[in-house]
């Protein structure tokens, strides 16, 4: 995108979602890839439907050539699986993101730019018969 001094919106509203499997162990998923103007990501949510197993999930900013680790967050057992157990977390607002840029309305968003992906993954294999969810909604500029 050409660089203006007129302002910018988003121009299409995006949901993106990969699973964590036990057959991907550590490995980093792409979650998102950012549109030929970049993109806006605005929530991530994770859900667990293991009952036994918390999980290290990890946020990572690939540049295209490498991924930098933005930050960990714990999925608790069962999140967004049970509602009684605990509830699918949020990751822009659980405060395991800290310096992540906010909207005007307050909100923490990633910003990402075009050529670039999110990443996700878990520090450990996920119990056989198991998924880690992700989900995250947005818009493409």
């Amino acid at each position: 995108m050409a660089i203006s001094n007129a302002a910018i919106f988003p121009q299409k509203v995006q949901s993106w979602a990969v699973q964590i499997l036990p057959a991907d162990t550590t490995t980093l998923k792409t979650l998102v890839t950012a549109g030929s103007n970049g993109s806006i990501i605005e929530s991530l949510m994770v859900t667990n439907t293991d009952s036994t197993v918390a999980y290290t999930y990890q946020v990572f900013a690939n540049d295209g050539a490498t991924s930098h680790l933005l930050g960990s967050a714990n999925i608790p057992v069962s999140a967004g699986n049970v509602p009684a157990t605990n509830a699918a977390v949020d990751i822009l607002r659980s405060g395991n993101l800290p310096g992540l840029p906010v909207d005007a309305n307050g909100n923490f968003v990633i910003y990402l730019p075009s050529g670039w992906t999110l990443k996700v993954a878990v520090t450990v294999t996920v119990t056989a018969a198991k998924v880690i969810d992700s989900t995250a909604m947005g818009a493409d500029y």
